[in-house]
């Protein structure tokens, strides 16, 4: 799960990056069609929702899992499978961001990507997260502990 979690942070940097640069110097033309601020109203809500979405999604997720008698590892099971649909919007967010920085050269856009990466940023799963969150203690405390002494 850790090497997906990576890939869904780190590909749309670049993407970003490009379309930023893009929209900061115009060293050569892109033909893109001329949409009209529907569009960007509506991206820009969609961009909200899915921000707003995926929140609420692991919060509900997370007080689902610890309403549940299950065992560590089919909470960790379910915490990773949670966890990695989180990251796929926050994905999804981030290209949202890319292209309507691209298309609306709108610097709310860069906005919405910070705020991704701070999603991003603060979601990243580690052990002490998992910890904290799955509200574990004792021996199943020191099991997911000793994940990140032997990873």
């Amino acid at each position: 799960m850790e090497q997906k979690v990576l890939l869904l942070i780190i590909l749309p940097l670049p993407v970003f990056g490009f379309v930023y640069l893009y929209s900061q110097r115009r060293l050569f033309e892109i033909n893109l069609p001329e949409l009209s601020s529907w569009w960007e109203s509506f991206l820009l809500g969609m961009l909200t929702i899915l921000l707003l979405f995926q929140w609420y999604f692991i919060r509900t997720a997370i007080k689902d899992i610890l309403n549940q008698d299950l065992s560590l590892e089919e909470r960790m099971v379910a915490y990773g499978q949670k966890t990695l649909l989180r990251f796929w919007i926050l994905f999804a967010s981030a290209i949202l961001s890319a292209a309507g920085l691209l298309l609306f050269d709108h610097a709310i856009f860069t906005v919405t990507f910070a705020i991704t990466l701070v999603m991003l940023s603060i979601a990243k799963p580690s052990p002490h997260r998992v910890v904290r969150i799955l509200k574990l203690k004792g021996e199943e405390k020191e099991a997911v502990m000793d994940l990140r002494r032997k990873g």
